[in-house]
């Protein structure tokens, strides 16, 4: 049985606190877990957003109670993300829990949860034991897994390939399992590194992949698996991430502000070319899927624009004040990466967009100016920050 901490105390086997919440019988209601995350409505302003809503087939994730003054009380979502002391797990579980008021669990490999998500619930688990996922969602009950965890840096998933199997394969193929045995919705995380980049335009979900990566091929790999294993999945490739990372870790546009701020020469590929998304987009997007029980099957969460790692890093510098000419434009063959990065990656966006119509895919200078109005100087420019 893992450790489960939470802000209560420990509970779990042979521990003193409080017991995970019982998780109701029988299904959730209908398709749509929407109506379990909502506040309750306040006012007519708000009963006319939930109106609206129902008729929209609540793609945008927001509903409330069945009626104004009805006598039914929804209980929250209880979400479970995977992966929580990383980049994208640790901002799934804060917006899980603070924007859309859900019951959550990060679980992680660590002994205990980064301070970033130290006051949410934790657990600690191997997910590649199935023992030890097993008791972890048999005991929370979740109503979603965000399968977040995964090995994804290219050159150590090619030094050490069989933990990129064991982390990526292996353990979403556990988790897929043990999802569809508690009955609950999965999401999970892939990446645009499937494709090989030799396509002249937008890759979209029907596209065939080709990696070209131990990485790239343990990630296509959890998605079949993923896909066979639990029929309430939708997996959701993404690419170039980047926002305030409240762990300390640097991203492509935070390391870059470093260097910038400290008048450092940067040097940027111009034939990468990528669909870059902004962290806080990427989790709307993921919310969307993860509470729509009828959106199955692969969806590209990336933004709306298309650009080089180089023209991103220009974007970059123009928006916060920096000097340009310190971005030096260079081609991949120079860079001498001892991982073949696929050239062009950008991902379409269309079937998300189709599906989820109240959903904003951000343009990268609108994804940009999001992110400067979140910034704080400890979130950003801590010190002591590692590359991840």
């Amino acid at each position: 049985m893992p450790r489960i901490l939470g802000s209560a105390g420990v509970y779990g086997k042979a521990t003193r606190g409080r017991e995970p919440p019982p998780r109701s019988a029988g299904p959730v209601d209908g398709t749509r877990l929407s109506h379990l995350a909502a506040p309750p409505v306040v006012g007519p302003r708000d009963a006319a957003r939930v109106r609206g809503n129902r008729r929209r087939g609540l793609a945008n994730g927001a509903a409330g109670p069945a009626a104004v003054g009805s006598t039914y009380t929804p209980r929250r979502v209880r979400v479970l993300v995977t992966g929580s002391n990383g980049f994208i797990g640790a901002a799934m579980l804060r917006y899980a829990a603070d924007t859309r008021g859900a019951d959550v669990v990060g679980v992680g490999r660590a002994l205990r949860p980064e301070p970033a998500t130290g006051s949410l619930p934790y657990a600690s688990a191997d997910l590649a034991d199935p023992e030890a996922t097993s008791s972890a969602l048999k005991a929370l009950r979740p109503d979603v897994v965000i399968h977040a965890a995964a090995r994804s840096d290219l050159d150590a998933c090619e030094a050490a390939p069989d933990l990129a199997w064991r982390d990526n394969l292996e353990a979403t193929r556990v988790v897929a399992a043990c999802a569809a045995e508690v009955g609950a919705r999965l999401v999970v995380l892939s990446t645009d590194c499937v494709f090989d980049g030799e396509a002249e335009r937008l890759y979209t979900e029907d596209d065939a992949p080709r990696p070209t990566s131990i990485y790239a091929a343990s990630k296509l790999a959890s998605e079949h698996a993923a896909l066979a294993l639990c029929p309430r999945t939708a997996v959701a490739r993404t690419a170039t991430v980047f926002g305030t990372s409240h762990g300390g870790r640097d991203n492509a546009v935070t390391g870059l502000l470093r260097r910038l701020r400290a008048s450092q020469r940067a040097t940027m590929a111009t034939d990468q070319v990528r669909t870059p998304v902004l962290l806080d987009n990427l989790v709307e997007m993921l919310w969307a899927l993860a509470v729509d029980d009828t959106a199955g099957g692969i969806y590209h969460t990336v933004g709306a624009t298309v650009l080089s790692r180089y023209e991103l890093a220009v974007r970059v510098a123009e928006r916060f004040g920096y000097d340009p000419s310190l971005i030096q434009p260079v081609l991949s063959a120079q860079l001498q990466q001892s991982v073949f990065r696929p050239l062009r990656t950008p991902l379409a966006t269309a079937k998300l967009r189709a599906r989820f119509k109240d959903l904003s895919v951000l343009e990268v200078d609108a994804a940009l100016d999001r992110f400067a109005d979140s910034l704080s100087a400890p979130a950003v420019f801590g010190e002591g920050a590692a590359h991840g």
